[in-house]
């Protein structure tokens, strides 16, 4: 889970998560910090989660982190 130039971060039950490397997301900057730091884990994401989380955030090292949104397609 992740955008070209963002890595991706869901709030879950007021834990941060964001999706392992071996996923294949991007090795950001910014996601480094903040797992080292302690403000992030990494797991498995799932469409179940976009859904439950109750934040989405994405982060970049020159835009900082930044509020999402998940929409939906009708």
């Amino acid at each position: 889970m992740e955008t070209r130039i963002f890595n991706v971060f869901l709030v879950i039950d007021g834990i941060c998560w964001t999706p392992a490397l071996s996923s294949g997301c991007l090795p950001g900057v910014y996601r480094e910090q903040l797992l080292r730091a302690g403000d992030a884990q990494e797991r498995t994401l799932t469409i179940e989660d976009l859904n439950a989380a109750s934040q989405i955030f994405v982060t970049n090292s020159l835009r900082g982190q930044l509020r999402a949104e998940m929409m939906m397609e009708t």
